[in-house]
């Protein structure tokens, strides 16, 4: 955006002298990423010898410890998860165990309450996940499509500022 204003008044031969003069200039710049543009990635080296091989490795380093821990967190929730199934799968099997006793032992009131308890506990618990596993995957498909709206936004802005304004 640029801006340039002039007043002007006449003297006393009637021809017009310029009273003041104002310019204004606006530019914006807008860069993602890890590294910056190549032009103050330029700048950087020129005032310090050395600064766009630091940066580089900074950044390398960085996304190597990103994805380590990526891996770190993918890793501890499987684990987890295969935990959580075995610790469930055990806990139906012991109170089916008990269940099938008392059946067995002559209570089938008793036995057939615990199997179906065990058997409802572990079938509500694998719906639960579901409609969580669900929730979890709209609310990630939201913040997609919310990121990629706001850039769309953002690359119009940078487009606007670029273009003329109209006098």
């Amino acid at each position: 955006m640029a801006d340039h204003r002039e007043v002007t008044a006449t003297n006393a031969d009637g021809k017009p002298i310029a009273l003041a003069q104002r310019r204004v200039s606006l530019q914006a710049s807008y860069f993602e990423g890890p590294l910056p543009k190549p032009e103050v990635f330029r700048q950087y080296e020129d005032i310090c010898p050395g600064a766009a091989d630091r940066i580089l490795r900074m950044a390398e380093l960085e996304g190597e410890h990103r994805r380590a821990q990526e891996a770190r967190l993918a890793g501890g929730a499987i684990t987890a998860q295969n935990r959580g199934q075995i610790f469930g799968f055990s806990v139906v099997i012991v109170f089916g165990l008990i269940g099938g006793g008392l059946l067995l032992a002559g209570v089938p009131a008793a036995g057939v309450s615990i199997v179906l308890g065990a058997g409802g506990t572990m079938l509500v618990g694998a719906i639960w996940n579901k409609v969580e596993d669900r929730k979890e995957r709209q609310l990630e498909e939201r913040k997609v499509k919310v990121a990629e709206e706001t850039n769309k936004r953002l690359q119009a802005q940078a487009q606007d500022t670029k273009k003329p304004k109209k006098k």
